[in-house]
């Protein structure tokens, strides 16, 4: 019987994959994690692609949100237009 293979297990998964301190010198395939949360292997490649894009945004939020106060300035540098 097939598990839901949930967040977690997607995000466990992509450090499985990504992490080489986790892996300590030991390859690692899809199909050995598929067995392991009784998911098959394209559903690993698709949570561990998803946890990969899940990782960019919440990097990219970071990065607007520690720009926003500089750009707020900026703003209130802008003559008024009116």
């Amino acid at each position: 019987m097939r598990q839901k293979f949930t967040d977690k297990h997607k995000m466990l998964a992509y450090i499985m994959m990504n992490d080489p301190s986790v892996r300590q010198n030991k390859t690692i395939t899809q199909n050995e994690i598929a067995s392991l949360f009784g998911v098959s292997q394209s559903t690993v490649a698709k949570g561990i692609q998803e946890m990969g894009y899940k990782i960019q945004i919440n990097n990219l939020q970071k990065q607007v949100a520690s720009l926003t106060g500089e750009a707020m300035d900026l703003i209130k540098k802008l003559p008024f237009l009116g």
